[in-house]
């Protein structure tokens, strides 16, 4: 996944699949494992000759777009004042085969389909870029990331930059591997495995698969340097690493992962209360209120730019 947002369709989609498998009322295993220091622990060579193979064409077309999405409806009424809705806008680009025959229309209309209320714009300017020519900057950007320590300078040997624009992109591509490769036992149906970059969370209904899991990622992969954080490592049986006991949750639980909670019978999501407890007592330690001793909810709190209009502004992004 490339943010949390992901996390709702896939959990949707698995819910469905082991009710059509009848597989509904079986009792799911979850397995969280996160990744110690991933980016500075993957090696550059096996990246590389992965990228190798995925960049397989020998040149790519790169179109430049937009997208203007309105925040909000315009809306006034006797007690509340004229609200004009505010353009949200991303500049993207798209990149295909220089022999694929697609124009702008058609991969507007494409995304279209699940963006409604967006308009697209045709910023017009492509530019071309040959495989080798990609193949270089990227070997650049993994191999040339130079560190200034002091008067020296040091070239970074063993993983690849933190971030950069690409380091999450090559990063999912990295591990993307691994799963098909190592944990390719887990694609048998009755198992989802989420990935937030470097935070794997395993849901399954094959309680050996989820010992295995476990067992494989606690114990380390050197060929991808991938060793994981023992201690933030949960799971909701019981679970044993060459005589270490896993940390664990009950079998019926919200489970941690990513800032959200996931119920281990129903799989509905919810925000982890648990973590922005700990949050607002964190704020609270910092921050003494001297008429009142109610701990602040950070998660519900927003800030609004100083300007002309700060009530629209204010509307805009409680709406939002």
């Amino acid at each position: 996944m490339f943010s949390s947002d992901e996390m709702y369709k896939r959990l949707h989609r698995f819910r469905n699949q082991l009710q059509e498998s009848g597989n509904a009322g079986k009792p799911l295993y979850f397995a969280k494992v996160d990744v110690q220091s991933c980016f500075d622990s993957i090696p550059q060579k096996p990246l590389l000759r992965l990228l190798n193979a995925l960049i397989s064409a020998e040149g790519y077309t790169i179109t430049r777009y937009a997208q203007a999405k309105a925040l909000g409806a315009c809306s006034s009424s006797e007690d509340q004042p004229t609200i004009i809705p505010k353009a949200s806008w991303k500049f993207k680009g798209k990149a295909h085969i220089i022999d694929q025959k697609e124009t702008f229309s058609d991969h507007a209309q494409k995304e279209a389909e699940a963006a409604l209320g967006t308009v697209f714009v045709d910023l017009e300017g492509k530019t071309h870029k040959s495989r080798a020519g990609i193949l270089a900057l990227l070997r650049e950007h993994i191999e040339r990331n130079i560190v200034q320590i002091g008067k020296k300078f040091y070239r970074q040997t063993t993983g690849i930059p933190q971030g950069s624009i690409v380091s999450s992109l090559l990063c999912n591509f990295f591990y993307a591997d691994l799963e098909q490769r190592v944990l390719d036992f887990l694609q048998d149906g009755d198992s989802l495995l989420l990935r937030l970059i470097d935070d794997f969370l395993l849901i399954t209904t094959n309680h050996e698969h989820a010992t295995r899991f476990v067992q494989v990622m606690h114990r380390g992969l050197p060929e991808y340097g991938l060793k994981v954080k023992e201690g933030k490592s949960k799971v909701n049986f019981d679970a044993q690493v060459d005589g270490r006991v896993v940390s664990r949750l009950p079998a019926v639980t919200n489970f941690p992962y990513c800032g959200n909670a996931i119920n281990t019978v129903n799989l509905n999501i919810t925000k982890d209360e648990t973590r922005r407890q700990q949050n607002s007592r964190r704020l609270h330690s910092i921050r003494y209120h001297s008429c009142t001793d109610k701990r602040p909810d950070i998660a519900a709190a927003t800030t609004v730019d100083f300007s002309r209009s700060p009530g629209q502004n204010f509307y805009r992004k409680t709406f939002r």
